[in-house]
């Protein structure tokens, strides 16, 4: 099955990528040039200052809204499949969100601190819930891999990924988009741009509407892996003169994410009594064939409204520039999901209060819900030189604040009980078992709640960076950042136990995240360069931890060395680009029984890892109406000396020996990731030019937990491409993604089942072939 997508891949259109390109703090000026025959030349403002794309000591790359298109990127989950080393874990569709670079995935997801950062112009996005939304606007999309903590700060533990909208037009235009499709895909889309007369002020809007019903139909009338949104965006941009500038922007979504495709089957080892709770060997594929008819319809998947907002001040003060960035993003959310899947699981005993008759029932759903209440406040300010001297420097300081409200409800619905029957292990768990009407409402409807809570963060840091170029041939450059954060939980008793105690927590972390890099600059064509830089991600706290030392864990750290080249020939029609790493991980965030409660999982820094690898990227001209583009990325992401306390939920771990994950692969990501694509335009007719564009992702399989042992997901092969005419007003396309139809499960997992409350493997489905037509008139 490997060999067969390998060949796909090597025989696949590919990926239309557009030149490497910067970023983060590219929040400021970016221009492209493009000779007739000769690739792009991208300049970018990624480290505070502007400059070439092939002159930056830093392994990047980025989309630009154009290419976006073309490729039929709409979200991160597409995002992913575009960018060489970047990779999406998520528990399927939309939910859970969390980008992967170089291997380091997150072991432990229990809290919502990220190995990769999010930024939209520069202003840190927090938590996984809400980054998977649609895109609107997007001026172009930059991935840097590698650490970043220095300057782009939290979380930029393994890398960082920037969106950046575009800026108001100095003359009035706009675009309609509309977008028709199998699987029920509907999206429409306005935007507008101009300036407000003479005054140096300019506006740009834009709105869509845009809705997918998912591969599987609509069992019981959910919309598994599918989605039906809202989006708006704005900006205005003042420009008083050549010294001063400010930026407003703002976006909202209102959104419902329908439940993960996901298969819950019969096990094939570890068994517990007759019950095989795991799947040894590689998950099954279900395609087609895969029956959502058990799924409870009640179980709606995620509702949730995201606003992020953002200002931008520059000024220009002779020799010094001064800027001021400021974000204020919100978060609601509520979510309904049958954690039973389609199983009705064994019969319970019921008896009647009355008469003490007894009988069984079978009791279908087990429903756990979401809600949270996420507010962050962000304040950067910076200082910088300047001018054209070999001495550079940068200072700064960055503010974030922000608070999480939640609450897990949960309930088993009892509604085929009669009157005056109760479950008889209802007391265990009190509250839970209770009849579920027509439309539950998580919040208000269920008494029973796992957890209810708050988490509040306050972080403030100061960072700054030095070089100096000596021949204009070699420069040096420090960047270090300090960071003091101050992190706070507050337990707050449950609705089963309204006169229980009220837990708080405070614990502060604080932590230098400095970076080294030498780059030597041979000829116009060619750089070398070689960089050391510490990454860190926040550490947190274990909402149920049995003893108060146990609340807190710590920051998870990695110190990554990378070697790299970038390099142009034949005249600027073949570019070259390759980096080689090695990253050292202490403090791995793992679940690991409690020694004081060996009943209770919390989470503890618990192991070492490496990741050592390299990725290599191609682009060509091959003549001036062909684009050719591929990368290469492999990362061998391991534990060195590591534990996985939880593994004893399965009879062949019960021994700490049997728990030691060292030597085994990272979970939840692929080895080796590769794209292939063309892009081809020639003259059509009159002004008409006709294009076809492809993109091909090959991604190796992926370890569903931290023991290969207990299973995988095999390779995966997803072939787009797309077929269109355009000019300088019209676009008209048609498009096809995941051509092949590869039905490959996305992810390997467990959960738990009614009744026993022991495992079952499931396999989370991905996206299977759609197709369709869109246009776009621009004026």
């Amino acid at each position: 099955m490997t060999h067969k997508r390998s060949m796909l891949l090597t025989s696949a259109i590919a990926a239309l990528l557009a030149g490497p390109a910067l970023p983060l703090a590219a929040y400021g000026a970016a221009a492209s040039t493009e000779n007739a025959g000769q690739l792009e030349e991208i300049v970018v403002t990624a480290r505070l200052r502007s400059e070439e794309l092939q002159q930056i000591p830093l392994a990047i790359q980025a989309l630009t809204g154009e290419a976006l298109e073309r490729a039929g990127v709409q979200d991160m989950r597409s995002l992913t499949e575009q960018f060489a080393g970047l990779q999406l874990d998520t528990t399927g569709g939309r939910f859970s969100s969390t980008p992967v670079i170089r291997g380091l995935s997150q072991v432990s997801r229990i809290d919502d601190e990220n190995n990769v950062s999010l930024f939209v112009d520069g202003i840190y996005v927090s938590g996984r819930d809400g980054l998977d939304s649609g895109l609107l606007d997007i001026e172009r999309v930059e991935v840097v891999r590698g650490p970043q903590s220095a300057l782009y700060g939290r979380n930029s533990y393994a890398g960082a990924i920037n969106y950046i909208t575009r800026a108001p037009n100095a003359e009035f235009g706009g675009k309609l988009d509309a977008t028709l499709g199998s699987d029920g895909k509907k999206r429409g889309a306005v935007s507008l741009s101009g300036p407000f007369g003479e005054s140096g002020l300019g506006y740009r809007v834009a709105y869509a509407h845009d809705e997918f019903d998912g591969s599987y139909g609509r069992p019981n009338g959910l919309r598994l892996n599918g989605y039906k949104a809202d989006v708006a965006s704005a900006a205005l941009r003042w420009k008083l003169n050549e010294a001063f500038e400010a930026n407003l922007t703002a976006y909202y979504t209102d959104d419902s994410v329908g439940p993960s495709a996901q298969v819950m089957f019969a096990g094939n080892c570890q068994a517990i009594g007759t019950k095989n709770i795991a799947q040894c060997g590689e998950y099954p594929s279900f395609g087609d064939s895969a029956n959502f008819s058990g799924m409870d319809r009640r179980a709606f998947g995620l509702n949730r409204e995201i606003l992020r907002t953002g200002l931008r001040l520059n000024w220009n003060v002779g020799p010094v520039a001064i800027s001021s960035l400021t974000g204020y993003n919100t978060l609601d959310q509520v979510s309904l999901v049958d954690w039973e899947r389609q199983l009705a699981g064994l019969p319970f005993t019921v008896r009647n209060t009355v008469t003490n008759a007894t009988r069984s029932v079978n009791l279908t759903s087990l429903f756990t819900g979401a809600s949270g209440k996420i507010r962050e406040f962000s304040q950067d300010v910076r200082a910088q030189s300047n001018t054209q001297s070999p001495l550079q420097w940068t200072v700064g300081t960055s503010y974030f604040n922000f608070s999480n409200r939640s609450r897990g409800p949960a309930a088993v619905d009892t509604s085929p009980l009669a009157a005056n029957e109760v479950v008889t292990i209802a007391g265990i768990l009190p509250g839970m078992f209770v009849p579920v009407g027509a439309n539950p409402d998580p919040l208000t409807d269920f008494p029973f709640e796992f957890s209810q809570g708050e988490k509040l963060t306050r972080s403030v840091a100061g960072y700054g960076a030095l070089s100096y170029t000596f021949a204009d041939a070699l420069t040096i450059r420090g960047e270090i950042r300090y960071t003091n954060e101050r992190k706070t939980l507050i337990q707050y008793p449950p609705k089963q136990t309204p006169n229980g105690a009220t837990i708080r927590a405070t614990d502060s972390f604080k932590y230098w995240t400095p970076r080294f890099t030498a780059d030597y600059q041979m000829n116009s064509d060619v750089l070398f360069y070689t960089s050391v830089a510490k990454g860190a991600k926040a550490g947190g706290f274990n909402s149920a931890a049995p003893t108060p030392a146990e609340l807190a864990f710590g920051p998870e750290t990695n110190w990554t060395y990378e070697i790299g080249a970038k390099t142009d020939w034949l005249d600027k029609r073949l570019r070259l680009n390759l980096s080689v790493f090695k990253v050292d991980m202490k403090d791995i965030q793992i679940t690991n029984p409690s020694p004081n409660a060996p009943a209770a999982f919390i989470t503890a820094n618990a192991g070492t890892g490496k990741s050592e690898g390299f990725e290599f990227e191609i682009a060509a001209r091959a003549t001036e109406n062909l684009r050719i583009t591929a990368s290469y990325s492999m990362a061998d992401a391991k534990f060195v000396r590591a534990r996985d306390g939880s593994l004893r939920s399965y009879p062949g771990f019960a021994t700490a020996a049997a728990q030691d994950v060292s030597g085994q692969r990272l979970p939840r990501q692929a080895k080796n990731l590769a794209n292939l694509g063309f892009a081809y335009e020639a003259p059509a007719f009159g002004a008409y030019r006709w294009y076809l564009n492809g993109d091909g992702r090959y991604e190796s399989s992926k370890n569903g937990f931290t023991n290969r042992a207990l299973g995988w997901v095999g390779a995966r092969t997803i072939v787009n491409s797309r077929l269109g005419f355009t000019n300088d007003t019209l676009d008209v396309s048609l498009w096809v993604k995941n051509l092949t139809n590869d039905d490959t499960p996305t992810l390997a997992n467990t959960s738990l089942t009614l009744n026993d409350f022991l495992r079952l493997p499931i396999s989370v489905l991905p996206d299977l072939r759609s197709y369709g037509v869109s246009a776009t008139y621009k004026f």
